[in-house]
């Protein structure tokens, strides 16, 4: 398993870099929010030269809770971010890293050490974002099963981006990755981001993202 993950990183970041390479200077579409359920968007940010225009950059939201969130997106994101080492799923054990909780969702920092620069750092991106572009990102991975892809689908959202190894034909948002679709879930998002801007010809999509 390790050794296919290093081929498609590998894969990816050629064709990531031939498509950006490219399509870069193509992109018009610079006020764009991204709200992910991993470090997808954060990463898309960064290969665009962008900063952050969202906090949810290096973490990742269990499917479950990302779809509650979003479906009542201002009412969260107007709640105080808080955080904690406990996470509901996982009994027993308290994290290395923090987990942010907007009332009763959790958001996992995996690439974060100290509380105060996670809170600063939410505060501080939230600020920049723009509910008139907003664009959601799911990822059939982190306890995502046929009926989060499907609610996904259905959220009053014009942008939505649903990356799957399954087919779901009736829903519109879903890009399946089909190089992946022996799998059980989507790699990291750092192992697919490449294949996904080629994919959805991501310069394109972004061009015409409208509110």
């Amino acid at each position: 398993m390790q050794l296919i993950q290093e081929i498609v990183f590998w894969y990816q970041a050629r064709i990531k870099k031939s498509y950006l390479d490219k399509n870069l200077a193509k992109l018009e579409n610079r006020d764009f929010t991204i709200i992910s359920s991993n470090c997808w968007g954060g990463i898309l940010y960064r290969d665009l030269g962008m900063s952050y225009q969202t906090p949810f950059v290096n973490m990742f939201i269990h499917a479950p809770c990302f779809i509650k969130m979003v479906s009542n997106l201002k009412d969260y994101l107007n709640l105080e971010l808080v955080t904690t080492s406990k996470s509901k799923y996982l009994p027993g054990i308290e994290t290395k890293y923090p987990i942010g909780l907007l009332g009763d969702v959790e958001i996992h920092f995996i690439h974060y050490f100290n509380n105060d620069m996670v809170i600063n750092r939410w505060n501080e991106r939230k600020a920049r974002i723009n509910f008139d572009k907003i664009i959601l990102v799911l990822s059939e991975r982190d306890l995502c099963t046929p009926e989060h892809v499907y609610a996904f689908d259905k959220l009053p959202f014009k942008n939505k981006l649903c990356f799957t190894v399954n087919a779901y034909p009736s829903c519109q948002s879903v890009i399946r990755l089909n190089s992946l679709s022996l799998f059980k879930e989507v790699f990291p998002a750092d192992q697919i981001a490449g294949i996904t801007y080629v994919k959805k010809d991501i310069i394109d999509y972004l061009n015409h993202a409208n509110s």
